[in-house]
């Protein structure tokens, strides 16, 4: 009787009194939410990718700083490799100015520096330093500060010929560039700018400015060419550039694309539009594609020290032979005390303006610039929808921990992939769509552990209702037992008559449908009968 109480006892799903499926559900790692949960999950991920895509193509100012950011890492990971040197950078540098003299120069050492340079015929020669006021060491000048003299020196003083005009004399005998800043607001002053030839058909978005601040127009009368550079703050990160810009109606170029006109020898510049976009700039044979604005991305490289040969080398003629021949030579400020043109590059160095412009000139040369596909950015959200679709319908089916490992994935992904199209191409892919796509990751996971947790809690109350009702019946049966053992005659007032056999075992019934009765003859005297009372039928025992 003791295996058959304990066999009795012992709850169906085992001795803890939980069912072992129920088990599963509350403990193991697989729990995931029903059919009507995921549902829930699929139409509020579905409503979050909207939204967060919405927001990527409208381009708020913060989405285009990241991918500024991530445009510039990409160079940083993997800066341009120098092929040739085309440019060289004639330096004001530390070892000329403490040899020469503070700057600014008299501009007759500046003529004399341009003459220097031209000698060794060089095919273009980019003065990036602005002149739009008189030569204050002019003797003119001075002899307007000193006050009363002899007349006599007086006279001969005045018949010299100014810093200026020699300057523009130094010029005029040179293929010359000399710069213009391009300023908001208009000036009155007169823009001198090549011609432009535009091709097609629309009004692309160029940049806009009101006027500009040129060199004197002695100066400006004489130069080959004139380009122009930007107004910015030092503190300024030079990415983009444009190539050409409407001054006040006037199309005017950069000083890069116009010292490689005057290179070039070429009469004007071919500008090509098509509908509301430019689609680049020709400078006789060779054509430089542009973004819709005419504006180029330059992939920089580290500063290389053999881009600069120092002006006092050049004055005393120590430059090397060939640094100067057939070169597009730049004449820019270096030196230490000079801080405020230098800028920062996308490679988060400081880089003097000139050499910023020479490294625009290499890219040029080497047709090295950085290209955005003008559907780059219908790709990537493309490309985000595609992958928040896989997240929404996977997240939702696997465990926490391998979702998060495939969102992982999705944006390891896609980083590899924009890396390996700016490496081998030179594509510029916008890699900080991954950031949303790991916080949508984070919302699905939220939602998703949130019906699980919902679900768990009802299945609890579901094992508690059912341990508490079989709790009842097993009472039931308990006491129906005893009372139906109470009717038998006790063993021991049947033990002394021989012919009765008594036996009685109980084991729990699970499967019998009903009572059961059965009787047959073991020899001529003995008769076995057996009965089955399965009591509470409908529960366990049916």
């Amino acid at each position: 009787m003791n295996d058959a109480d304990a066999a009795r006892r012992a709850p169906a799903g085992g001795g803890n009194g939980r069912p072992r499926a129920g088990r599963r559900f509350l403990e193991g790692p697989k729990a995931r939410p029903g059919k009507s949960a995921m549902r829930r999950i699929w139409g509020i991920g579905l409503l979050v990718l909207l939204a967060l895509a919405v927001l990527l193509w409208w381009r708020t100012p913060w989405g285009d700083r990241l991918q500024a950011y991530s445009f510039d890492s990409l160079q940083i990971l993997s800066p341009r490799k120098i092929e040739s040197l085309p440019v060289t950078i004639v330096a004001i540098d530390d070892k000329s100015i403490a040899a020469l003299g503070q700057w600014p120069w008299p501009r007759t050492e500046l003529a004399e520096l341009v003459r220097a340079v031209a000698r060794e015929q060089p095919a273009a020669i980019g003065i990036d330093v602005l002149m739009p006021e008189p030569d204050r060491l002019s003797p003119q000048r001075m002899l307007e500060r000193v006050g009363a003299l002899d007349p006599a020196i007086e006279r001969t003083v005045r018949a010299l010929p100014s810093n200026d005009a020699m300057l523009a004399q130094a010029i005029s005998e040179a293929p010359v560039v000399l710069v213009a800043a391009g300023v908001p607001e208009a000036t009155g002053r007169a823009l001198h700018a090549p011609p432009f030839i535009v091709t097609g058909s629309g009004s692309p978005p160029l940049p806009h400015l009101g006027g500009v601040v040129p060199n004197i127009e002695m100066l400006d009368a004489k130069a080959a060419g004139h380009g122009l550079i930007s107004v910015e703050p030092s503190n300024t990160l030079f990415r983009r550039f444009a190539l050409v810009a409407d001054v006040n109606g006037t199309l005017a170029p950069a000083l890069s694309i116009e010292m490689l006109r005057v290179a070039l020898d070429v009469p004007a510049l071919r500008l090509h539009v098509r509908g509301d976009a430019v689609r680049g700039i020709s400078v006789g044979k060779v054509f430089v594609p542009t973004e819709a604005d005419g504006a180029v991305r330059v992939y920089y490289s580290r500063g290389d020290a053999r881009r600069y040969v120092s002006a006092i080398d050049v004055l005393q003629g120590k430059a090397p032979p060939d640094a100067l021949h057939r070169k597009l030579v730049l004449i820019g400020l270096t030196g230490l005390g000079l801080r405020d043109d230098f800028h920062l590059t996308a490679l988060g160095e400081p880089m003097p303006g000139s050499e910023i412009h020479a490294q625009l000139l290499e890219n040029l040369y080497d047709q090295t610039l950085l290209v955005r596909p003008p559907w780059a950015p219908q790709f990537e959200l493309a490309v985000f929808v595609a992958l928040g679709l896989l997240l929404i319908w996977f997240t939702p089916r696997l465990k926490p921990l391998v979702a998060a490992a495939l969102a992982l994935g999705c944006v390891a992904l896609a980083l590899a992939a924009a890396f390996a199209a700016f490496r081998t191409e030179r594509l510029l892919f916008d890699a900080t769509p991954g950031l949303s796509l790991m916080l949508f990751f984070g919302v699905l996971l939220l939602l998703t552990l949130a019906e699980s947790r919902q679900r768990r809690k009802a299945m609890q109350r579901v094992l508690q209702e059912q341990r508490e009702r079989s709790a009842y019946v097993t009472g039931e049966l308990e006491a129906a037992q005893r009372i139906q053992t109470g009717l038998l005659p006790g063993v021991a007032a049947l033990c002394a008559d021989g012919r009765v056999d008594l036996a009685a075992t109980m084991t729990p019934a699970r499967e019998v449908g009903g009572d059961l009765y059965d009787f047959f003859m073991l020899d001529e005297r003995r008769l076995f009968f057996l009965i089955g009372d399965v009591a509470g039928k409908g529960l366990a025992a049916s």
